[in-house]
């Protein structure tokens, strides 16, 4: 999933299991009614333009353009799942933690 924006819009981009993407325009606009950066001429391909929901090709340009900059989306754990580090407990690992993956 890749989520990006313009000035003036949010999109959402969704790689499908089976190859190809979906493009959502979060706001609910029509694609053609935004501006579109001039790095995706030739790039980013929408089959139906003229909806906010739409199949689109990428070029690996483009899916490359769209993970930068790399974020991570967190959220909130289900009622009643705490991470074991959240416990206290009386054997708690002491020194520095390891770095993450």
């Amino acid at each position: 999933m890749r989520v990006t924006n313009t000035l003036d819009r949010l999109l959402l981009f969704l790689e499908r299991p089976k190859g190809g993407w979906v493009a959502a325009d979060l706001s609910g606009a029509e694609h053609t009614s935004g501006h579109w950066p001039n790095w995706t001429t030739g790039h980013v391909r929408l089959e139906t333009p003229e909806s906010w929901l739409s199949y689109a090709e990428l070029t690996e340009t483009a899916a490359y353009r769209l993970t930068r900059p790399d974020m991570h989306l967190i959220g909130p754990l289900p009622p009643g799942v705490l991470p074991s580090a959240a416990l206290p407990s009386g054997n708690q690992r002491r020194g520095p933690r390891p770095a993450p993956p």
